[in-house]
């Protein structure tokens, strides 16, 4: 999914935004609740020269049923680097539908199905406590949101995109939701660390 952002980044219009501060992604227990780590995944080889201030942990979790979700966190000093899954997924190949913000564990995220030939994945993805809705795809749009962020709503240094991928079936989609609600306390810990460092 690292390659989708790397594209849009190359291809679009980078907006020059304030400054944020990275929160500390690597610190994101491999353990949490019924959910512990299989494995870290690497990080693609082009992603600094794309996304210079980007750091990603993406990460495999398990459950005690061996159901399985993808996790991915990006911080960035660049608001630039920061991509809508939106735009990332069909600059792939994969095909978005149903997509629609709901209420999760206090937090307002977006919800979506992603199809690429067999492949059917069930993904949310948010910014926590700010990013509530997509990033606009006109470029006029574009502006007047990052305007908007760096001069009317700065989210005080806050950077964080969260994603979490499942297959889409029924137990998918639970073990998705049932995973998304067990991370919302220890990524609200990485901002409180990051504020306070």
């Amino acid at each position: 999914m690292i390659t989708s952002a790397i594209i849009v980044n190359l291809l679009g219009e980078r907006v020059e935004l304030g400054r944020a501060i990275p929160l500390q992604i690597t610190a994101f227990p491999k353990e949490v609740g019924s959910w512990h780590d299989a494995a870290d995944l690497p990080v693609q080889p082009e992603l600094p020269d794309a996304l210079p201030t980007a750091q990603v942990v993406e990460r495999d979790y398990v459950n005690q049923y061996n159901q399985g979700v993808d996790l991915l966190l990006l911080t960035a000093t660049d608001y630039g680097d920061l991509h809508d899954p939106q735009a990332c997924f069909p600059s792939q190949g994969w095909a978005l539908s149903n997509p629609q913000q709901v209420d999760l564990g206090g937090e307002r995220v977006t919800d979506m199905s992603a199809s690429l030939g067999d492949q059917h994945e069930y993904v949310i993805y948010w910014r926590p406590d700010f990013y509530h809705v997509p990033v606009p795809q006109t470029i006029i749009a574009r502006r007047v949101y990052y305007w908007y962020i760096k001069h009317v709503r700065p989210d005080d240094g806050h950077s964080l995109l969260v994603r979490v991928i499942g297959q889409d079936t029924p137990d998918g989609r639970a073990a998705v939701l049932g995973f998304t609600n067990e991370i919302m306390g220890p990524l609200k810990q990485l901002h409180y660390q990051k504020t306070t460092d």
